[in-house]
């Protein structure tokens, strides 16, 4: 198998929207084992290396029934 270096069409290098992890779930929030929650996600962005000004943004999507109110 062969890794591309070829960047998708309409995106710039270096400014990924995508994430390297995308094929990842990142884990939904419904409002039970906050810790739980907190841990995965910042696993998740850890290894995916989200700056810290789109960690909110990304969590927040990820929210459902109790946790969204």
């Amino acid at each position: 198998m062969q890794l591309s270096n070829r960047t998708p069409e309409g995106m710039c290098p270096g400014n990924n929207t995508l994430s390297r992890l995308s094929r990842i779930d990142f884990p939904r929030f419904a409002g039970e084992d906050v810790q739980g929650w907190v841990y995965k996600y910042e696993q998740f962005f850890e290894l995916d290396a989200i700056v810290d000004n789109r960690r909110v943004k990304i969590a927040s999507i990820h929210l459902f029934g109790r946790a969204l109110v």
